[in-house]
């Protein structure tokens, strides 16, 4: 016990979910206790950066796979199908190396669906969600103060 708080280490994350209000949780399997007394956690409460990070990226490639992948540029896509683009919340790459990006959209009978696309067709027709995609990616690990005076 430091300071009077009991301190639990982190055994393995078992799975995530997203709460009603959009944040996320992870099922906590902490060492030293038994299966039963797994406990969903937000991030803030977790002090397990690289296994986060590990069951993030395990996770992604788990999800990513589902999805059909188009053969080459010229298969229709969620664009052609004439869908709103909601979110990008993947990517991938396919054999040849060119990005794809997973994409939510809204059909125009209000139905969700999932589909990757070809990176170069959401930067011509969605380039915000992409750039939106990329901003919600960056870790700031330090800030610093910007000055606004020219030296």
């Amino acid at each position: 016990m430091e300071g009077g708080f009991e301190s639990f280490e982190v055994e393995e994350i078992r799975d995530k979910r997203i709460t009603k209000r959009g944040t996320t949780e992870y099922l906590i399997k902490w060492k030293g206790y038994p299966e039963h007394e797994k406990t969903w956690e937000p991030p803030e409460n977790l002090q397990c950066y690289s296994m986060i990070s590990e069951f993030e990226e395990a996770h992604s490639k788990k999800e990513i796979r589902r999805y059909k992948r188009p053969k080459n540029l010229e298969d229709k896509d969620g664009f052609d199908l004439k869908y709103t683009a909601k979110r990008i919340i993947g990517v991938s790459h396919d054999d040849d190396g060119r990005i794809l990006f997973l994409v939510r959209w809204t059909t125009d009978t209000a139905e969700k669906e999932v589909s990757f696309v070809y990176a170069c067709r959401a930067n011509d027709h969605v380039p915000s969600l992409v750039i939106d995609f990329y901003e919600s990616k960056l870790t700031w690990h330090k800030q610093y103060r910007v000055s606004n005076k020219s030296s």
